[in-house]
């Protein structure tokens, strides 16, 4: 079943920068280029199990957002499509689920990867900022105190 944030109100409450992130989902897809199927996203290789595609746009960017035991051999999951902003409930088994948990793992693991490589690419960009002001003598004792 597919519905619209418009029709879940106790869930469309929840995203209210909507707008703002289309705008960045855009101009993120302009710097990197855009993929065949979504309209926001960057290039890249498809690895996420199809549960998660949107029936509506076919985008691969939908994201479990709720998730609860339908019975002891499903799942009950709402997801929302990060492209077009539709959500839908989906009812997976358990073999389904263990293998979007994994999948969830592995994009978790790939987000921190990359969160930690640009953590460190900041601290060194500001590291050589204050370098070279400090062998300027940009920076003197005075700037320090409070």
């Amino acid at each position: 079943m597919i519905r619209t944030a418009k029709h879940m109100p106790s869930v469309a409450v929840l995203d209210r920068r909507g707008p703002l992130r289309r705008a960045l989902a855009t101009a993120i897809a302009r710097f990197r280029g855009r993929s065949r199927h979504s309209v926001h996203a960057a290039p890249r290789q498809k690895s996420s199990p199809a549960i998660l595609d949107c029936s509506l746009c076919h985008s691969d960017l939908a994201c479990p957002m709720e998730w609860g035991v339908a019975d002891e051999a499903s799942w009950w999951i709402l997801v929302r499509c990060g492209d077009c902003e539709v959500w839908k409930e989906i009812v997976i088994s358990n073999e389904q689920a263990a293998l979007l948990d994994r999948e969830l793992d592995r994009q978790m693991t790939a987000m921190s990867r990359a969160a930690d490589r640009l953590d460190a690419e900041r601290m060194a960009a500001e590291s050589q900022t204050f370098i070279r002001a400090l062998q300027a003598n940009a920076i003197v004792a005075a700037d320090f105190d409070a």
